[in-house]
């Protein structure tokens, strides 16, 4: 495993592109809303860009309801339940 000093390369293209990404999406908005058109290559990206975020925010949605179920039933349980089960 090599040494390192700090974070690694990856690390630092991977913020990059996550911030180049960030802008294109917010380009992209703003071309949609202002009804621009938008070369075709860019235009394809970005359909697949929205069908990732709606699948993502679907996935954070479900896990944070999950999240609220459990809590739910957990405040539902006394202390000494809570104890014997180890939560």
């Amino acid at each position: 495993m090599p040494c390192t000093s700090g974070p690694s390369w990856d690390d630092e293209y991977r913020q990059r592109i996550d911030n180049l990404t960030a802008l294109l999406c917010m380009l992209c908005k703003r071309c949609d809303k202002e009804g621009l058109k938008m070369p075709g290559d860019v235009r394809e990206w970005w359909k697949e860009h929205q069908k990732l975020d709606k699948e993502r925010r679907k996935t954070k949605e479900e896990a944070r309801k999950k999240r609220e179920a459990k809590q739910t039933l957990l405040n539902k349980l006394t202390v000494e339940e809570r104890r014997l089960l180890g939560v």
